[in-house]
């Protein structure tokens, strides 16, 4: 249950994502609304962006540009899937604590999702984009920019990938994002207006979505700017709303795994990390057939609860003010709960 229609902060059920309305419902022409209105205004995130992914009306607007990047980097990385990941997909990795994506690399997930995509002027993220960061300042030169330019009225692309830091501006310098190379040193794109999205001198990683430009005076490819979403870390790619969420959501896929085999549970379980504001909790664990646990990173759990108000349902797990033992704990029963009720 959660409100639907702001004007009147009316309550409906419903759920994000897999349950349609009714096509005579109110609420689904609300919802149609907002979606409307988020594929034509920047400003508001309510929801993935659907195709063309364009930005060439956000050059030179300054600050909607950035909130154009911030729509289409969530659309992106909604498109590859890679804020779900099922217990089943993960392997443990080298490092204690740390997981790989049995389904595949991050960035190889992102390359396949988007390659096909239009972007302007009918142009697909093949032809508009670049995988590789690394490339930015080779592909500047080649003839194809040059092309482009010229028949376009001035090249317009993105690159969408993950980086290692965000770089702050000094000395009148922009600020920009850098990636580490094998023998760790680092190469910099920088960028001519500010990088949005994350603390500045932060390490990553991101994903990160830069919008270029070349036109057809220009000798080299601009990078204008930049915005970018924390990740968990490079092996997973999982998609973060904020820093801090790290070190939950390592305490997520440590439980995850734990659940598989744990007499109480012994079941798969999917954790899903939304990275759109409203829609539930920092992350939500779902069992085989459907119960979900909602998690709560650093919101402050209700202080008056109604008597029975959860039913049998299991109760949202809040981390704030939790040592970590206490938190597993917690999440453990939750999920034991609602994996006894999928067996009822």
């Amino acid at each position: 249950m959660a409100p639907r229609e702001p004007e009147h902060a009316e309550i409906h059920l419903f759920q994000f994502g897999r349950v349609q309305h009714a096509a005579g419902c109110c609420f689904a022409r609300a919802v149609e609304h907002r979606a409307h209105e988020s594929q034509h205004d920047a400003n508001h995130l309510s929801g993935p962006l659907d195709p063309p992914w364009t930005i060439r009306p956000y050059i030179g607007t300054g600050k909607p540009l950035n909130a154009r990047l911030d729509q289409i980097l969530r659309a992106a990385l909604t498109r590859a899937g890679l804020g779900r990941i099922d217990a089943c997909d993960l392997s443990r990795g080298e490092v204690r604590g740390r997981y790989l994506r049995a389904d595949g690399k991050p960035a190889a997930l992102m390359g396949d999702a988007i390659q096909h995509v239009e972007i302007d002027d009918g142009q697909i993220y093949e032809q508009a984009g670049l995988l590789h960061m690394h490339s930015i300042a080779k592909f500047a030169h080649t003839e194809t920019v040059r092309n482009l330019a010229r028949t376009a009225g001035g090249y317009v692309g993105i690159s969408i990938g993950m980086v290692d830091e965000v770089i702050g501006g000094e000395s009148g310098k922009p600020s920009g994002v850098g990636l580490r190379g094998r023998s760790g040193e680092l190469f910099v794109v920088y960028v001519e207006r500010q990088v949005t999205g994350a603390e500045l001198n932060s390490k990553g990683p991101y994903w990160a979505a830069l919008a270029l430009y070349r036109s057809p005076t220009d000798r080299a490819l601009r990078a204008l700017t930049a915005s970018v979403l924390p990740a968990l870390d490079r092996l997973t790619g999982i998609p973060l709303m904020r820093e801090v969420h790290r070190a939950p959501a390592r305490l997520l896929l440590e439980q995850a795994v734990f659940w598989k085999t744990w007499k109480s549970t012994q079941c798969n379980v999917a954790v899903d990390f939304p990275i759109y504001e409203g829609v539930s909790g920092d992350a939500v664990i779902s069992t085989s057939s459907g119960r979900l646990v909602e998690t709560y990173f650093d919101a402050d759990a209700p202080t008056v609860h109604n008597r029975g108000e959860w039913g049998d349902l299991p109760e949202p797990v809040y981390f704030k003010g939790k040592s970590q033992k206490l938190a597993q704990l917690q999440l453990s029963a939750a999920v034991a709960k609602a994996s006894k009720l999928n067996a009822q």
